[in-house]
């Protein structure tokens, strides 16, 4: 309530009722965040082949969140990093695991960055 008011005060009513939905949907119902970064596949595949990585989950994750291949180890056994699938649920990426990204596909990793794959 004490950021809407404040939003409101700054920027106006209609800025606060979307800073509140986006809050909403995004912290208390866990959705997809509309806030993502767009990540071409073609450029991702040529960064992994050009740094000499395999495309398994914590590379990848790596790789996208511009951090260590041993925090993106711990986010992914820590059940940090989730895949949207086709019917909207979210399923954890297990460490291990050979992840190739789709088309369309969002990664969540950590609680609030979000990578969708485009071309």
């Amino acid at each position: 309530m004490l950021a809407f008011k404040i939003i409101e005060t700054i920027l106006g009513k209609t800025a606060a009722q979307g800073a509140q939905a986006h809050f909403e949907q995004t912290y208390q119902q866990r959705k997809v965040s509309s806030d993502r970064v767009q990540i071409s596949l073609a450029k991702l595949n040529e960064s992994l082949v050009r740094n000499q990585r395999v495309g398994d989950a914590v590379t990848i994750v790596a790789e996208l969140a511009e951090i260590s291949k041993t925090n993106a180890r711990a986010l992914i056994e820590q059940n940090g990093v989730q895949v949207e699938l086709a019917n909207g649920e979210m399923q954890k990426l297990t460490f291990g695991e050979l992840y190739t990204p789709v088309v369309g596909q969002v990664l969540k990793v950590g609680k609030h960055k979000w990578f969708e794959f485009v071309n």
